[in-house]
């Protein structure tokens, strides 16, 4: 059960495996028990669902550069925003129809964080 609020997803990564923990936090933002390291990333996805545009921040401790690739329910990549060198991008809806898609980013060829989208 998801209770209104802010969600940190995060995902530790290991041998092309992933682990993903969900922590509840409150507003404003804190986060519960994070150990941070090299290999967890806090992603922040802002409204979801949304109508007209959406936010994902994300830690970026390094200034890495990103790609964040969006697919639909079918496996079809829809859009691939690459070149991305700061902490959060926007996804604007424009032609996106009703429902769920999955993004993906990555950096150096492999995904860091990866999550679901709801269109209203």
């Amino acid at each position: 059960m998801y209770l209104n609020g802010t969600y940190h997803l995060f995902y530790a990564a290991n041998n092309n495996s992933f682990t993903r923990n969900i922590l509840h936090a409150t507003s404003p933002c804190t986060t519960l028990g994070l150990v941070k390291n090299h290999n967890q990333v806090i992603v922040n996805v802002f409204p979801n669902p949304f109508s007209i545009r959406t936010t994902i921040d994300f830690s970026n401790l390094k200034n890495k550069n990103y790609v964040l690739l969006l697919y639909d329910m079918q496996g079809r990549q829809i859009r691939a925003i690459t070149d991305i060198k700061n902490k959060k991008v926007e996804i604007e809806r424009e032609n996106l129809n009703n429902g769920m898609y999955f993004f993906y980013l990555k950096s150096s060829g492999l995904v860091v964080v990866s999550g679901k989208l709801l269109i209203e």
